[in-house]
């Protein structure tokens, strides 16, 4: 919250909503940038700022030919699908920013008419098992945010503005220890709750560990047609240091690490037919 660094310009409110248009180059936006504004009656009363809005990224998820077998192997129709890396590093202290060999990461979606797929590849020269109990986001985490109806920011509950529908936040914890995927499964504390019909399998690689999964769109709370959008964010948490605390994390969309707070800050999944 608060007056922004730059301002952008003014515009009229019809009907609730209101359109800012400019020439980019004149302004540019970068993704993890903030916005806010403020509105101004006839009167010249102002409101406070609003909430920060956040800069998020698009990118179109093709379909896939046939069902991905969820087994932690990289299909060939893997090939046809869009690599977003992780450009968004947060750490619990400057001294902890990690090199790309220690923790960065890529991930890649494709979808049919059952299920929406994910396959994140870990680069982690440190992978550690897990030491922190329950407490997950200290631990080696994968985090896969959907907001199912593309609905952004719901009212604020005095929790966070997740709509306890088809917003959700589900983390994959990497632990060699459990038997059959080599990770935990968890709900994120303002999540939609269900988990119902996901499959997910890691495996460690050659420089860290890779996550593939299958979520069902009965589970989403959608029904995918070409075109549609929906909200997606994909985070990983790095852990090496001996404490129970996780060194840093990495985000495609989210620069103040807020998704699991609130849904506008993931960015956007546009669903296309074939290659993507």
């Amino acid at each position: 919250y608060g007056e922004g660094a730059q301002y952008l310009g003014t515009a009229a409110v019809s009907g609730g909503t209101w359109t800012l248009a400019f020439t980019d180059g004149a302004i540019t936006l970068n993704q993890g940038d903030q916005l806010s504004a403020i509105g101004i009656d006839a009167s010249n009363n102002t409101s406070e700022f609003g909430k920060n809005a956040a800069v998020t990224p698009t990118v179109n998820i093709a379909s896939a030919g046939t069902p991905i077998t969820i087994d932690g192997t990289i299909d060939a129709a893997w090939g046809g699908a869009i690599t977003s890396t992780l450009p968004l590093v947060t750490t619990n202290s400057p001294d902890l920013n990690p090199t790309p060999a220690d923790a960065s990461a890529t991930w890649r979606a494709l979808w049919d008419a059952n299920n929406l797929y994910v396959l994140v590849e870990v680069n982690d020269s440190e992978l550690k098992n897990p030491d922190s109990g329950a407490d997950w986001p200290n631990d080696e985490v994968v985090e896969l945010f959907i907001d199912g109806d593309y609905s952004h920011t719901s009212p604020y509950d005095g929790n966070s503005y997740y709509d306890g529908v088809n917003d959700y936040q589900w983390a994959f914890r990497w632990n060699p220890a459990t038997p059959g995927t080599s990770g935990d499964l968890f709900v994120g504390a303002f999540s939609a709750p269900s988990t119902a019909g996901i499959t997910f399998q890691m495996v460690s690689t050659a420089t860290g560990y890779r996550l593939e999964a299958s979520i069902p769109w009965t589970t989403i709370g959608h029904t995918p047609v070409v075109g549609d959008d929906i909200g997606i964010e994909v985070q990983v948490g790095d852990d090496d240091s001996p404490d129970a605390n996780r060194d840093s994390k990495l985000a495609w969309s989210d620069s103040i690490d807020y998704a699991f707070l609130d849904p506008g800050r993931f960015g956007t999944g546009h669903l296309v037919t074939g290659n993507s």
